[in-house]
């Protein structure tokens, strides 16, 4: 067994915890410091204080920083004898600097620049030999001592991190077969996705211009297109002006204008639904009430730090950086729009969320003072970093530099605004809303950048980018982040218990007439509420179901079935299969009691008639019979105490979230349940 290996392990490890500083500093300077890393097994010695320090004898922190800084010495040594000695050292055999690794490292170091130093620190043999040809070749030391520690850094955390999650590996497991695995491949798959993405427009980026050239000649050439040129020559004057690449009244302005009145479009339409209580609003109940499942505190520590990108604070300080570094490199024409976009998005921000006065979710984590439509960190994320990427893209060349700034941005404002729904302080409208608030103000930015561009001004010539102000900047907001997220915390909600309501019927619960059904993921009615139970509690129930031959429903079926109510998510699904179709009932908490002291659940029942491709289900087409099988088996073995049809909807077919038509009576069944007996009652 693993534990029997390990165990013994630990225990020798322990009279060694004094030293584990002094240990994997070694390690990691013996695994770098010219040709012994080939031969010293360094990294494995790391792995297993990893585990050591997963177990509880070794502290992980000071693990990582020694080994980071005995890396970062072994490969400054390597980096002197490289400048000092160089070729020199590469004739001694003993260290195994073979003219074939040098060549390599060296064609390595040419086609990847500087960044090299980084990722050769990852590739075996080449984290030895790439210090002593990059101090070989006189690499500027600033340069290299930038990224060598940002590899250094990432190979301890590799290997002691790996050898971390490994002695956790239970705990990481079962993680993993959470809904919290799910949404951590959901995320994954996001960021995959975006990378894929950037690569395949990258490498297809000739065919793609290509394509939409050819494409506006067919549309030209187009014996329609061409007729109406002809015969309407002042609006194609007007168009071309409009197309025209020579003046910022022309693509420029257009493509801007267009831009705007499509976002100021979507951003009315989204406010209109708030205000009427379209589906998005219920989706904005699904999700708040949902989210707490997937959170985990390793989880929940991530999102805290994400989301303090978008405080006040950080923006800024990032604000101050940008202005500083645009006034240091002569570019002060970018300083009055990049002014007015993130004043202009500020008050809006403020003013909407003054006028709308949204209260937070029930389920926030921390406290906050403001109003939460819409989200100011979404506004932020896309107002603020969007316009510092636009300045970026503006002043770069390269494609691929281009491609990975855009993507890179989406990126960051993705998880931003995906913070802020984790950790349950906006709702999904409140982020979406924040989004398109930001992007208005962000195209009011482009286009004042692009007009202060095109009108003729004196002004001072740019100087040349420094690399070195830029690393600093950096190294400034990096700094000045960590230590915020240190001192910075967030005042966390005090859990409150609402008691339930006491209703005098079951009747009270449907005022409102979204709650007369059960919705789908997206907020839009999937059935009739059918069901209604009050009992004694959530244990009464699954008795009762449990003895009426009914049992809890399996993953396959209905337990992950989509389904909420009133922003709800299912307690209670209990399955049962009866001529060969499967009946499933699913119960909500009402949080509501009846007089009498009984807790109400709503819910639904219907049934799967069969499975197409055995992928998708087939629901039963009249689920009004669902509910008579459903109240009849609790029936027939005595376990209702009364029973009374109450009239909700219409009688009629209708489609269920599957876009399949099922017949409904209108009614929903409410069932009283027969109270367990006591002993001795």
């Amino acid at each position: 067994m693993l534990s029997d290996l390990v165990n013994p392990l630990v225990s020798f490890s322990m009279s060694f915890s004094d030293y584990a500083w002094s240990i994997a500093f070694g390690a990691a300077f013996l695994e770098t410091v010219l040709g012994i890393g080939l031969f010293f097994p360094g990294s494995t010695l790391l792995l297993l204080m990893g585990v050591m320090a997963g177990r509880g004898v070794f502290d992980l922190e000071t693990l990582l920083l020694f080994a980071f800084l005995g890396a970062l010495a072994g490969d400054n040594v390597n980096y002197y004898l490289g400048r000092r000695f160089g070729v020199a050292l590469i004739q001694k055999p003993g260290l195994r600097f073979t003219p074939e690794l040098v060549g390599k490292t060296e064609r390595f170091l040419n086609s990847h620049g500087s960044i090299a130093v980084f990722f050769a620190r990852f590739v075996p043999a080449l984290k030895e030999s790439m210090p002593f040809v990059a101090g070989s070749v006189k690499m500027r030391y600033g340069r290299f001592l930038f990224w060598d520690s940002l590899g250094a850094a990432g190979w301890g955390l590799e290997f002691i991190g790996i050898g971390y999650l490994f002695s956790t590996s239970l705990k990481l497991a079962q993680l993993w077969l959470t809904r919290t695995g799910y949404l951590i491949l959901l995320i994954l798959f996001f960021l995959l996705a975006l990378y894929l993405l950037t690569r395949y427009v990258y490498a297809r980026r000739l065919r793609i211009i290509l394509f939409f050239r050819s494409l506006a000649r067919s549309f030209y050439r187009n014996p329609i297109v061409s007729r109406w040129v002809r015969r309407h020559p002042k609006s194609v004057t007007f168009i071309k002006n409009r197309l025209s690449r020579s003046a910022f009244s022309g693509l420029t302005l257009t493509l801007l204008g267009m831009a705007f009145l499509y976002t100021a479009a979507l951003f009315a339409g989204a406010v209109e639904d708030f205000l009427t209580k379209d589906p998005i609003v219920a989706v904005d109940q699904i999700i708040a009430t949902a989210m707490p499942r997937f959170r985990t505190p390793e989880l929940t520590s991530f999102f805290t730090t994400v989301t303090l990108l978008g405080k006040s604070e950080m923006a800024a300080l990032f604000f101050a950086i940008a202005v500083f570094l645009l006034w240091f490199h002569r570019r002060t024409v970018y300083i009055l729009p990049f002014f007015v976009t993130a004043a202009g998005s500020a008050v809006f921000t403020y003013l909407g969320k003054l006028a709308f006065h949204r209260v937070r979710p029930d389920t926030a984590l921390y406290v906050e003072s403001t109003a939460a439509f819409p989200s100011g960190h979404a506004v932020i994320a896309i107002s603020l970093y969007g316009f510092a990427a636009f300045l970026l893209l503006h002043f770069s060349e390269s494609l691929r530099v281009r491609l990975n700034l855009f993507f890179g941005t989406i990126m960051l404002a993705a998880l931003i605004g995906f913070s802020r729904l984790y950790l349950g302080e906006h709702y999904l409208s409140d982020v979406y809303s924040g989004y398109l608030l930001g992007t208005l103000w962000l195209i009011i930015g482009i286009a004042l950048t692009y007009w202060f561009e095109s009108t003729p001004r004196r002004h001072a010539a740019p100087r040349r980018a420094d690399k070195r102000v830029f690393a600093a900047a950096a190294a400034v907001f990096v700094l000045s982040f960590g230590g915020f997220s240190q001192l910075f915390h967030y005042q966390k909600v005090v859990p409150s218990v609402r008691a339930p309501a006491l209703v005098p019927s079951a009747e009270a619960l449907f005022t409102d007439k979204s709650q007369r059904y059960v919705q789908s993921v997206v907020g839009l009615d999937a059935w009739p509420v059918n069901l209604i139970v009050a009992a004694d509690g959530r244990t009464e129930i699954a008795r009762a179901f449990a003895e009426a031959g009914w049992h809890e429903a399996s993953l396959k079926t209905v337990r992950l079935l989509p389904i909420f109510w009133s922003g709800r998510s299912a307690v209670l699904s209990f399955e049962k299969t009866v001529d060969k179709r499967r009946y499933f009932v699913k119960l909500f908490p009402a949080g509501a009691l009846l007089e009498g002291r009984k807790a109400l659940f709503v819910g639904v029942a219907a049934g799967i008639d069969h499975w197409k491709w055995d992928v998708l289900p087939v629901f039963i087409s009249d689920i009004s019979a669902a509910r008579d099988a459903a109240v009849a088996s609790l029936q027939n073995r005595g376990l209702v105490l009364q029973k009374r049809m109450i009239a909700l909807h219409k009688p009629g077919i209708a489609a269920d979230m599957m876009d399949q038509d099922y017949f409904t009576d209108g009614k929903a069944a409410e069932i009283i349940l027969v109270p367990e007996k006591t002993p001795g009652g």
